[in-house]
């Protein structure tokens, strides 16, 4: 049997190139045919598909298995590289009981699963503390999870972080230990039980304070490393608008900022949307006014904001409604719990779900100018 496969099982010198030897032994895969947009490989069964989206982030290539019996797939990888891992009893029973009559037939490709569209970052700002963006940021990850997507929330208030406490984890790992070296950006997410993935920051380290998008990529944590398994990032950034979080927005998809009615905050809001038109005409900010207790007034308030503001050169604002006060709010934070999944049938929550819908498939990107744009920022 093992003699039908050994015909094919031979990989391509460019195949055989892109994946370190140490990788595939790992994931008991053998690198087959390197193509523009996927890496085929044989592997058997029980396949770690674990190792294979790691595999998967650390190569930027999609990765199709070609399912093979036990016995051939170690015999190939003993011919290419000298060595294979010892398979397990029941794996070399379950192969011997296999039979094969195609090549197309026996081996059906298994696709591993992969972002549905190209990434789209969105990053939270406000003018001033209190507005409700880090509740925002997290709600809108969210309810974009909850509704299929594949989401990362990263949260660029690096050095005094409060993501994690609101979603209710306890970072194994955070960006500092990216930046030092002692993780890869793939181990540092942390899952949450929403499916968001959340790179947090790492509370009381002074020496972050600064740190900007450029560092971020030139530790490996650039967007490039991420546009292929995520359909949204969400950016929590801090409510200053400083080199750090002016790098963030004038990389992003789009900027929400979020006010609320006080006038304090609607001038701080006019103040920032203002410092981000003059830093770049053609960058996307949309407006959401949250806490809202009063919806007349809040809509009449909105509107003359988005007037004024719209009087400044450059793009217009995008109107993004507005979200209730509630008192669930702070039941949530307490509970480490979303809003959005702390009861899915409130009005906040729905009015969360609605916000998440707006941005989908509405906000329209153009891929290869990101990529530009992102290897730039990360060079300077």
């Amino acid at each position: 049997m093992n003699e039908d496969f050994a015909k094919w099982l031979i990989p391509t010198d460019a195949a055989r190139a892109f994946v370190p030897a140490d990788m595939a032994q790992k994931c008991r895969l053998l690198p087959l045919e390197l193509r523009s947009d996927m890496l085929i490989c044989a592997g058997a069964d029980p396949i770690q598909f674990d190792d294979v989206s790691q595999l998967q982030f650390a190569l930027q290539k999609r990765i199709t298995i070609v399912r093979v019996p036990s016995e051939a797939l170690f015999d190939a990888l003993w011919r290419e590289y000298g060595h294979a891992p010892i398979p397990e009893l029941p794996r070399i029973a379950h192969a011997f009981k296999q039979e094969v009559k195609s090549k197309a037939e026996a081996i059906p490709p298994v696709q591993i699963d992969w972002a549905s569209q190209p990434m789209k970052v969105i990053t939270v700002a406000s003018g001033s503390g209190g507005s409700g963006k880090t509740n925002t940021a997290i709600n809108l990850a969210t309810s974009l999870s909850l509704a299929g997507y594949k989401v990362a929330l990263l949260d660029a208030n690096f050095s005094f972080p409060n993501v994690h406490l609101a979603m209710g984890i306890r970072p194994k790992h955070t960006i500092n230990d990216v930046i030092s070296g002692r993780v890869s950006a793939y181990d540092a997410f942390n899952p949450t039980s929403s499916g968001v993935h959340v790179l947090c920051g790492a509370p009381g380290t002074p020496s972050l304070a600064n740190t900007d998008y450029a560092t971020l990529a030139r530790s490996g944590c650039g967007y490039e490393r991420f546009q292929s398994h995520y359909d949204y990032l969400i950016v929590d950034t801090g409510s200053s608008l400083d080199h750090k979080a002016l790098s963030f927005h004038q990389l992003a998809d789009e900027v929400l900022l979020v006010g609320t009615p006080s006038m304090e905050s609607m001038h701080d809001s006019y103040v920032m949307a203002s410092c981000l038109k003059c830093s770049n005409r053609d960058v996307n900010i949309s407006f959401l006014m949250n806490q809202v207790c009063d919806k007349k007034e809040a809509r009449q308030l909105s509107s003359r904001f988005l007037a004024y503001a719209n009087d400044l050169p450059g793009r217009h604002l995008i109107d993004r409604g507005f979200v209730s006060e509630s008192k669930s709010v702070v039941k949530a934070m307490s509970a480490g719990v979303p809003v959005s999944t702390l009861n899915t049938k409130e009005k906040l929550s729905k009015q969360f779900q609605q916000l998440s819908a707006q941005y989908s498939p509405s906000l329209k990107i153009e891929t290869q100018a990101k990529k530009v744009a992102w290897a730039k920022a990360a060079s300077e």
